[in-house]
């Protein structure tokens, strides 16, 4: 049983991976398609259109996010909560989330710093990199996970190549992150039955704490770099 679980685990993040290799090629086009105001709508519509199948490949899209970080973060949690409500689009998001995470925390440690660097912003990764001996480290990476606007997939594959950190940090991380999911699976919920009045407040809500999260992350990064000098 814990052999077949593992061969499962390491075929999801196999599969994962060979997406990675072909979407790196054409990373352009996949920022291009990110830019599109119009992107919820379509995407959303497409996953609908499928029926069924929608809900596996909103899972993988969900992974698809977090191991490239092309796609706006929020788009699958949006997208779930307009098609499947707040709570059917919360349980995808977060188990996507969990996957995801896990299978950018395997690359990381499997590959190293060599594949990790094409992916994510390098300066950011080398301050990150630069705390993870600290002390105080764990503690603050929690509080960026529960932070809105901080970056999140840095942040994974920053504990990942460390080394520093066990999987059930992992798993705590993904917990941390459900005020954030729930609040964008309600939010497409309520887009989706058409109350866009309450869906701007929220949004415009969402906004303005992305901004204080990214302000308190890089006063937690300034005290910490301050600390270790």
């Amino acid at each position: 049983m814990k052999n077949s679980r593992k061969a499962i685990g390491l075929a999801a993040c196999l599969a994962v991976l060979l997406l990675l290799l072909c979407a790196l090629p054409r990373r352009e086009q996949w920022l291009s398609l990110a830019r599109d105001p119009d992107l919820i709508r379509r995407f959303t519509g497409w996953i609908d259109s499928i029926g069924s199948a929608g809900i596996p490949v909103l899972l993988l899209f969900q992974i698809f996010q977090i191991v490239v970080a092309i796609l706006p973060g929020g788009l699958v949690e949006l997208a779930g909560g307009i098609l499947y409500g707040p709570l059917g689009g919360f349980a995808v998001a977060l188990f996507g989330i969990l996957l995801g995470t896990l299978c950018a925390f395997w690359i990381s440690r499997r590959f190293g710093e060599p594949l990790v660097r094409r992916l994510v912003n390098g300066e950011q990764f080398d301050r990150y990199k630069k705390l993870c001996a600290s002390r105080r480290f764990e503690a603050a990476a929690l509080l960026f996970f529960f932070l809105p606007g901080v970056p999140k997939d840095i942040l994974i594959y920053t504990i990942g190549c460390s080394g520093v950190l066990s999987r059930r940090f992992i798993l705590h991380a993904t917990l941390a992150r459900i005020p954030s999911v729930a609040v964008s699976c309600f939010a497409g919920s309520v887009a989706g039955k058409g109350d866009f009045l309450l869906f701007t407040v929220i949004y415009a809500a969402f906004l303005a704490a992305g901004g204080i999260g990214t302000l308190v992350h890089r006063r937690i990064l300034r005290r910490l770099e301050q600390k270790e000098k």
